[in-house]
């Protein structure tokens, strides 16, 4: 049955108190989703969007068509679209399966969003082919079909830890918990082939599937295997600032690796399929990158082309110039243009922390000080006081990755490069990545640490100047707690485990060092109270005044020597204290006296305790 109220067409099955919209999942959008649908070819007649996508993809799309509709199960979904379109944009309500019922067709269906939330979950939930089947029934006969395959087995599954869906079709009334097994890519086309439909293009997804933040073919993937900037782009689709969106500690890290595994396409969480009974498959020789935001900056999107000498980032809309505080602003026309290659200074630091290699870390750091000049005084020039993350160190000298970013005005060396510094840090402790300090260590310990390896040693003043750059540089409100401690939560129990036992051996190494301290310190203190009393006694004997006298004569001798061995130039005599004779060394605790004990000291089994003897 098919009826209309508040311009919706009501298909029947409508889920009343549902909305896929403010669900787990959300709705199809984000920046990049309209350039995913940008190769409409054959007539542009009409097009119907099938699923929860957001209004502003919808009207992209309705855009390019003479007519469009939408179709979404939930009706809190069609009356939020509704709101939100154009009239000539008709929103129906309901499942696939009734509106295939209608006879419809349309030169291109768009269902990006899933095949998983277009029935309704008050029936029986219909098996991924004849999903397939009623999608390809929507299709004239030389229409297309963009369709969006999720992953079960996608990176941002495997990296969300949760047991289960915390909105799932089960929680509808007599809903079903069981899903039908998903079906792969390859499987997906292989039941389109049968209705004759072929791949044109296909786009493997990285970011949430309901926001995909990159976009890769499986050529572009595989030969990117070892390249860093497609690495950089696909991991930062994973650089999220909410630490509860993913519990996983750093997933950028660990996307980066599947993918160097060849594992890109295999983990991805979406893949867009373009498919058509007319066109022939498209070249895949770039990448769609949308920034995740930061800094207080709007998001870009932009295309990476390979060409034969690298990388070609040109934008995907038009450049604009805003500012993000009073101290930063961007050029996104900058943009454009060749891409550096190789690792930034940022991901070099984090690898030397992650290898406790400090001496590394110096060595990164004081490239990156000498990249920003040769005085501690001297002002950097303004282009390259933000710059610390987007630097990637080449061979012979520093390139700049993203030269969009610009200060409104320079400062001196040590207060920019500590500022990098601090920047830097908080980032590493925010991703849980190992370091060779404290575990409990703050951005500012961190970088205390690292600008003593590059030279400052009057930090304070400059930590100072460079707090006060860093707030100038950055939304209000928004800079982070250096003096927060950070990165402990995030560690693994395997992880824990080896810093309590690499804690537990340099306390018990601490401890000896103690007591073999307080041991000399002991005899120390027993042969100056032995001397002490021998002095005492011998002071004032008939014996202690004869010697004086003597040693009286004895000094004028010695004197006289002394005067005659330095006008012949002869140099005097020297011992070696290894000649020394060594302590006795005393088996059982040793005896020391309480007044020598350190404060918040607690003596062991190897000390005895004793009161003062004097």
């Amino acid at each position: 049955m098919t009826t209309s109220t508040e311009g919706i067409t009501l298909l029947g099955s409508e889920m009343l108190t549902w909305s896929d919209f403010d669900g787990e999942v959300g709705a199809f959008g984000g920046l990049l989703a309209p350039h995913l649908l940008h190769a409409f070819g054959g007539e542009r007649g009409r097009v119907l969007v099938v699923g929860p996508t957001a209004a502003p993809v919808v009207a992209d799309v309705a855009a390019r068509f003479a007519g469009a509709d939408v179709l979404v199960r939930s009706w809190a979904d069609a009356q939020t679209l509704r709101a939100s379109l154009p009239e000539a944009v008709g929103v129906f309500c309901g499942p696939l399966d009734r509106m295939a019922r209608t006879g419809a067709t349309y030169d291109a269906v768009v269902a990006v969003a899933g095949t998983d939330r277009l029935h309704s979950a008050e029936d029986e939930t219909p098996g991924p082919a004849k999903v397939l089947a009623d999608l390809v029934s929507l299709v004239s006969g030389a229409g297309e079909l963009y369709l969006g395959v999720g992953n079960p087995v996608g990176v941002d599954r495997l990296l969300s830890l949760a047991a289960g869906s915390r909105h799932h079709d089960a929680d509808w009334p007599d809903g079903h918990l069981v899903p039908a097994a998903a079906l792969t890519v390859e499987e997906v086309i292989a039941v389109l082939a049968e209705h004759g439909l072929a791949p044109v293009e296909t786009w493997f997804c990285h970011g949430r599937r309901s926001d995909p933040l990159a976009a890769a073919s499986v050529a572009t993937l595989s030969a990117g295997r070892a390249d860093t900037v497609l690495l950089r782009e696909l991991a930062r689709a994973y650089d999220v600032t909410d630490a509860s969106a993913m519990p996983l500690k750093d997933p950028a890290a660990t996307v980066h690796d599947l993918v160097r595994a060849g594992l890109g396409a295999a983990t991805a969480p979406l893949a867009v399929l373009h498919l058509s009974r007319t066109a022939t498959p498209a070249p895949d020789l770039s990448a769609l990158v949308c920034e995740p935001v930061h800094d207080g900056a709007p998001s870009v999107a932009y295309r990476l082309t390979r060409t034969g000498s690298g990388w070609v980032r040109s934008l995907l809309s038009e450049p604009a110039q805003f500012s993000v505080s009073d101290l930063l602003s961007r050029d996104t026309a900058a943009l454009e243009g060749p891409v550096a290659a190789g690792e930034t200074i940022a991901e070099q630091l984090a690898a030397c922390c992650a290898a406790h290699d400090v001496a590394a870390a110096g060595v990164v750091v004081r490239r990156y000080r000498d990249w920003l000049g040769s005085d501690p005084g001297t002002p950097v020039p303004a282009d390259r006081v933000a710059l610390l993350p987007r630097l990637v160190v080449g061979d012979e000298r520093l390139e700049v990755l993203d030269a969009s970013w610009t200060a409104l005005e320079s400062a001196p060396r040590d207060v920019v490069l500590v500022r990098g510094l601090l920047d830097v840090s908080a980032d590493l402790l925010a991703r849980g990545i190992r370091h060779p300090w404290s575990p409990g260590s703050a951005a500012r310990d961190l970088t205390t640490a690292l600008a003593a390896a590059a030279g400052i040693e009057d930090l304070a003043p400059v930590l100072v100047e460079a707090l006060a750059l860093d707030a100038r540089l950055r939304p209000a409100g928004t800079a982070p707690d250096y003096d927060e401690p950070a990165g402990i939560s995030q560690l693994s129990h395997a992880e824990l485990v080896e810093i309590a036992e690499g804690l537990g051996q340099r306390v018990s190494q601490s401890d000896a060092h103690v007591v073999w301290l307080l041991q000399r310190l002991q005899g120390r203190q027993r042969a100056l109270r032995q001397l002490r009393g021998q002095l005492n006694a011998v002071n004032g004997s008939r014996e202690m005044r004869a010697g004086r006298l003597i040693f009286f004569v004895h000094e004028l001798v010695r004197r006289r020597r002394r005067a005659r061995a330095e006008a012949a130039d002869r140099p005097g005599e020297w011992r070696d204290p290894a000649t020394r004779p060594p302590e006795p060394q005393r088996e059982g605790p040793i005896e020391i006296e309480s007044n020598l004990i350190p404060p918040a000291y607690e003596p062991g089994p190897e000390i005895k305790v004793v009161p003062p003897e004097d």
